[in-house]
């Protein structure tokens, strides 16, 4: 329950803020590298940006110190960033939450994470398309581990998104 009211927060704040508005698309090409897939919609108004998304990779079997099977990770998540224009309109700071399922072998367990982040936004010169260097830290909420012993550590998360505007 408390979830979905800070969903609905991260909403209600987006769509009350002016009127200027931009639509984007976003995916994180590293992901599909990994047997993955990355989908974001992104919603702008001057210098907010919501962003809900869709992804998922395999990690190798050493990402989690576990020497004899691959994770496959699939979720989905919500982020709000605020554009630091007096220092760059480039830079932004932001929070997201995600919900990742885990799963190795047979058995899944999910992680809920909280988290702020930070990144820059580059222009590939005067186009509508875009690169986003971003790094996030959050603390997991739940403390699933697998029958393994294997836990999920705390989120720290570093991507490079293309971005296209429309």
């Amino acid at each position: 329950m408390k979830k979905h009211h800070l969903i609905l927060f991260f909403v209600l704040t987006h769509l009350s803020i002016s009127n200027a508005s931009q639509w984007a698309i976003e995916t994180d090409p590293l992901a599909y590298l990994f047997k993955g897939y990355s989908l974001h919609l992104l919603h702008q108004k001057d210098q907010y940006c919501l962003d809900i998304g869709v992804f998922g990779l395999t990690l190798p079997n050493d990402a989690l110190n576990h020497p004899t099977h691959d994770v496959n990770m699939n979720g989905f998540g919500l982020k709000l960033d605020y554009f630091i224009e007096f220092l760059s309109p480039s830079l932004f700071v932001g929070i997201q939450e995600n919900s990742i399922q885990f799963q190795q072998k047979h058995e899944k367990i999910w992680r809920h994470d909280l988290g702020v982040r930070f990144g820059y936004l580059g222009n590939f010169g005067s186009t509508s398309f875009y690169w986003q260097p971003w790094s996030a830290w959050g603390p997991t909420i739940s403390d699933d581990k697998f029958s393994s012993g294997t836990q999920i550590p705390n989120s720290f998360f570093m991507a490079l998104h293309l971005r296209y505007h429309f």
